[in-house]
């Protein structure tokens, strides 16, 4: 894989320190700031997006992995 070099230089998914990967007691200190509202609209946007991509080409990649991917993905341009 002519890209492995950039893919093993992206940070883990537990090193990313976004509201995705909060766990609820981290999401409900957030609970009444705009934080916690745009995360919840960012999760739903992209657990929509995945199920159309599970519905179009099946796969056995994980719920996490979509996470991991999209964080790195958009890390190269904005953030949450």
């Amino acid at each position: 894989m002519s890209h492995r070099a950039y893919v093993n230089n992206l940070p883990s998914s537990e090193t990313l320190l976004t509201p995705l990967y909060f766990n609820e007691d981290e999401k409900e200190l957030f609970r009444h700031t705009n934080l916690y509202v745009a995360a919840q609209r960012q999760e739903a946007l992209w657990k929509a997006e995945w199920e159309d991509i599970c519905r179009t080409v099946p796969s056995a990649i994980a719920e996490q992995l979509q996470w991991w991917v999209k964080v790195i993905s958009l890390s190269h341009g904005r953030l949450l």
